[in-house]
Protein backbone atom coordinates (compact mmCIF):
# COMPACT_ATOMS: atom_id res chain seq x y z
CA UNK A 1 0.00 0.00 0.00
CA UNK A 2 1.66 2.81 -1.08
CA UNK A 3 1.40 6.15 1.34
CA UNK A 4 -0.59 8.31 -0.56
CA UNK A 5 -3.71 6.75 0.03
CA UNK A 6 -6.25 8.52 1.96
CA UNK A 7 -6.21 5.09 4.01
CA UNK A 8 -2.95 4.58 4.44
CA UNK A 9 -2.89 4.45 8.50
CA UNK A 10 -5.64 1.99 8.32
CA UNK A 11 -4.68 -1.30 9.49
CA UNK A 12 -6.65 -4.33 9.69
CA UNK A 13 -5.37 -6.46 13.09
CA UNK A 14 -6.33 -10.50 11.81
CA UNK A 15 -7.49 -12.03 15.67
CA UNK A 16 -9.42 -14.71 15.75
CA UNK A 17 -11.58 -14.94 18.81
CA UNK A 18 -14.87 -14.88 19.74
CA UNK A 19 -16.24 -11.74 19.87
CA UNK A 20 -15.45 -11.27 16.09
CA UNK A 21 -18.26 -9.64 14.17
CA UNK A 22 -18.85 -11.99 11.06
CA UNK A 23 -20.70 -11.68 7.80
CA UNK A 24 -23.88 -13.26 9.28
CA UNK A 25 -24.35 -11.70 12.20
CA UNK A 26 -23.91 -8.26 10.61
CA UNK A 27 -26.67 -9.69 8.68
CA UNK A 28 -28.76 -10.19 11.12
CA UNK A 29 -28.31 -6.97 12.76
CA UNK A 30 -28.95 -5.06 10.08
CA UNK A 31 -31.97 -7.27 8.81
CA UNK A 32 -33.39 -6.78 12.99
CA UNK A 33 -32.78 -3.11 13.00
CA UNK A 34 -33.03 -2.01 9.21
CA UNK A 35 -35.13 -4.32 8.18
CA UNK A 36 -33.09 -5.82 5.31
CA UNK A 37 -30.11 -7.70 4.75
CA UNK A 38 -27.40 -5.36 2.62
CA UNK A 39 -26.40 -7.55 0.25
CA UNK A 40 -23.95 -5.27 -2.34
CA UNK A 41 -21.95 -4.59 1.18
CA UNK A 42 -21.67 -8.24 1.37
CA UNK A 43 -19.99 -9.07 -1.79
CA UNK A 44 -16.46 -8.34 -0.83
CA UNK A 45 -15.52 -8.43 2.46
CA UNK A 46 -12.06 -9.79 4.16
CA UNK A 47 -14.44 -11.80 6.52
CA UNK A 48 -15.76 -13.87 3.10
CA UNK A 49 -11.77 -13.72 1.93
CA UNK A 50 -10.72 -15.47 5.54
CA UNK A 51 -13.63 -17.99 4.82
CA UNK A 52 -12.38 -18.70 1.45
CA UNK A 53 -8.73 -19.15 3.14
CA UNK A 54 -9.72 -21.22 5.61
CA UNK A 55 -11.87 -23.66 2.76
CA UNK A 56 -8.67 -23.31 0.76
CA UNK A 57 -6.47 -24.33 3.23
CA UNK A 58 -9.13 -27.45 4.26
CA UNK A 59 -7.86 -29.54 0.91
CA UNK A 60 -4.33 -29.02 2.12
CA UNK A 61 -1.64 -29.82 -0.45
CA UNK A 62 -3.66 -32.10 -3.04
CA UNK A 63 -4.17 -33.06 -6.08
CA UNK A 64 -6.68 -34.09 -8.15
CA UNK A 65 -10.53 -32.49 -7.41
CA UNK A 66 -9.48 -31.15 -4.49
CA UNK A 67 -7.13 -29.55 -6.37
CA UNK A 68 -10.00 -28.15 -9.03
CA UNK A 69 -11.95 -26.93 -6.06
CA UNK A 70 -8.97 -25.09 -4.45
CA UNK A 71 -8.05 -23.28 -8.33
CA UNK A 72 -11.68 -22.45 -8.41
CA UNK A 73 -11.50 -20.77 -5.01
CA UNK A 74 -8.71 -18.62 -6.66
CA UNK A 75 -11.16 -17.81 -9.18
CA UNK A 76 -13.64 -16.95 -7.15
CA UNK A 77 -11.13 -14.18 -5.41
CA UNK A 78 -9.96 -13.10 -8.35
CA UNK A 79 -13.04 -12.46 -9.72
CA UNK A 80 -14.28 -10.76 -6.68
CA UNK A 81 -11.66 -8.55 -7.16
CA UNK A 82 -11.64 -7.54 -10.69
CA UNK A 83 -13.61 -4.08 -9.67
CA UNK A 84 -11.80 -1.26 -9.01
CA UNK A 85 -12.30 -0.84 -5.31
CA UNK A 86 -10.55 1.83 -3.57
CA UNK A 87 -8.21 1.74 -0.97
CA UNK A 88 -7.88 -0.19 1.10
CA UNK A 89 -10.20 -3.05 -0.19
CA UNK A 90 -7.44 -2.38 -3.55
CA UNK A 91 -4.10 -3.52 -1.96
CA UNK A 92 -6.14 -6.12 0.70
CA UNK A 93 -7.46 -7.22 -2.91
CA UNK A 94 -4.26 -7.83 -4.08
CA UNK A 95 -2.43 -9.64 -0.92
CA UNK A 96 -4.71 -11.96 -0.70
CA UNK A 97 -4.55 -12.64 -5.01
CA UNK A 98 -0.84 -12.88 -4.24
CA UNK A 99 -1.47 -15.11 -0.70
CA UNK A 100 -3.39 -17.55 -2.57
CA UNK A 101 -0.94 -17.98 -5.68
CA UNK A 102 1.80 -18.56 -3.68
CA UNK A 103 0.22 -21.31 -1.95
CA UNK A 104 -0.92 -22.72 -5.09
CA UNK A 105 2.33 -22.98 -6.20
CA UNK A 106 4.48 -23.80 -2.91
CA UNK A 107 2.12 -25.63 -1.14
CA UNK A 108 -0.12 -24.72 2.23
CA UNK A 109 3.18 -24.04 4.43
CA UNK A 110 3.84 -20.99 2.55
CA UNK A 111 1.77 -19.04 4.37
CA UNK A 112 3.16 -20.27 7.99
CA UNK A 113 6.82 -20.09 6.69
CA UNK A 114 6.31 -16.47 5.18
CA UNK A 115 4.46 -15.53 9.30
CA UNK A 116 7.00 -16.18 11.02
CA UNK A 117 9.68 -14.81 8.29
CA UNK A 118 8.12 -11.39 8.33
CA UNK A 119 7.00 -11.46 12.15
CA UNK A 120 10.95 -11.50 12.59
CA UNK A 121 11.26 -8.76 10.41
CA UNK A 122 8.53 -6.67 12.44
CA UNK A 123 10.35 -7.21 15.98
CA UNK A 124 13.76 -5.98 14.15
CA UNK A 125 12.11 -2.15 14.86
CA UNK A 126 14.16 -0.71 11.64
CA UNK A 127 11.35 -0.01 9.36
CA UNK A 128 9.54 2.55 7.68
CA UNK A 129 6.01 3.56 9.10
CA UNK A 130 4.59 2.51 5.30
CA UNK A 131 6.52 -0.48 5.43
CA UNK A 132 5.51 -1.03 9.51
CA UNK A 133 1.57 -1.07 7.57
CA UNK A 134 2.51 -3.34 5.09
CA UNK A 135 4.22 -5.87 6.93
CA UNK A 136 0.63 -5.76 9.21
CA UNK A 137 -1.30 -6.45 6.38
CA UNK A 138 0.51 -9.11 4.81
CA UNK A 139 0.98 -11.14 8.26
CA UNK A 140 -2.80 -10.72 8.96
CA UNK A 141 -3.71 -12.05 5.73
CA UNK A 142 -1.04 -14.95 6.33
CA UNK A 143 -2.55 -15.96 9.22
CA UNK A 144 -6.46 -16.74 7.51
CA UNK A 145 -4.33 -19.34 6.04
CA UNK A 146 -2.18 -20.67 8.73
CA UNK A 147 -4.50 -20.33 10.92
CA UNK A 148 -7.44 -20.69 9.33
CA UNK A 149 -11.15 -20.56 11.01
CA UNK A 150 -13.56 -23.52 11.37
CA UNK A 151 -16.34 -23.21 8.74
CA UNK A 152 -19.63 -23.94 9.18
CA UNK A 153 -22.73 -24.71 7.03
CA UNK A 154 -23.36 -20.76 7.28
CA UNK A 155 -20.22 -19.98 5.43
CA UNK A 156 -20.29 -22.56 2.75
CA UNK A 157 -23.70 -21.48 1.96
CA UNK A 158 -22.60 -17.89 1.81
CA UNK A 159 -19.01 -18.61 -0.65
CA UNK A 160 -21.80 -20.60 -2.89
CA UNK A 161 -23.95 -17.97 -2.63
CA UNK A 162 -21.02 -15.28 -3.55
CA UNK A 163 -20.22 -17.66 -7.06
CA UNK A 164 -23.65 -17.81 -8.29
CA UNK A 165 -23.56 -13.77 -7.40
CA UNK A 166 -19.86 -13.32 -9.02
CA UNK A 167 -21.10 -15.48 -12.03
CA UNK A 168 -24.13 -13.31 -12.21
CA UNK A 169 -21.98 -10.42 -12.30
CA UNK A 170 -19.64 -11.29 -14.93
CA UNK A 171 -22.31 -12.66 -16.94
CA UNK A 172 -24.44 -9.22 -16.91
CA UNK A 173 -21.29 -7.48 -17.58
Amino acid sequence: MDDASTYSDHTTVYKQDSDVLDTASFSDFSRKHVGFSPLGNDVFTIVFFDSIASRFVSYGNTSGINRLKQKGLVLLVKFATLVGYKEPFKSIGKLYNRAFAMSLQYGIEYSSRNVMRMERSFQSGNLTPSEYHELQQKIAILKSFSQPKTLTAEDDKKIYTHIALHIGLIVAA
